[in-house]
């Protein structure tokens, strides 16, 4: 059996009523500043792989790929290939990510080839040339497929730019 007697009056329990609950609350805080500093410390961390300065956009917006993971960027700038070849009817021969460089690490590279006749593979050209994020051809060739054949083929690096802080 409990002893009525012996309970503290509820006037003695306010202060330690208003002690826990200030200790609840400043725990409350003390644990979303934590968090904060966890993501400050995470992207400072991120900051420190580039290099000592923040990173600045090279790029207008748009027209880089962004996102901090290169291989979505990557998959992105293939798909990218990909939909402009098929919106023009054009067969995709090859589209090859090439390894990044260690002293360009934002660019990225894809070996390409596609055929198909003159009109669509100049249509195509244009339209990923002049298409967000940017893409630009680098030492392309443009050829007939087989000798006596109507169709042609483009075969060429394809360069595009990745900020991983866009």
């Amino acid at each position: 059996m409990i002893m009525l007697d012996r309970l503290p009056a509820p006037r003695a329990l306010l202060p330690l009523v208003v002690a826990i609950a200030l200790a609840l609350i400043a725990g409350w805080f003390g644990i979303e500043r934590l968090n904060r500093e966890r993501d400050r410390l995470t992207t400072l961390e991120a900051m420190a792989d580039l290099g000592s300065r923040p990173p600045v956009p090279l790029l207008p917006e748009g027209l880089a790929h962004a996102g901090r993971d290169r291989r979505a960027a990557e998959a992105a700038f293939g798909r990218q290939l990909r939909q402009a070849a098929s919106g023009y009817r054009l067969l995709v021969e090859r589209i090859e990510q090439l390894a990044a460089d260690r002293e360009r690490p934002g660019l990225l590279i894809a070996r390409i080839a596609v055929s198909g006749s003159e009109a669509d593979i100049m249509r195509f050209v244009r339209r990923v040339e002049s298409g967000k994020p940017a893409i630009r051809f680098a030492d392309w060739h443009i050829g007939p497929t087989a000798p006596g054949e109507s169709t042609i083929r483009i075969e060429g690096s394809a360069l595009a730019l990745w900020e991983p802080f866009g």
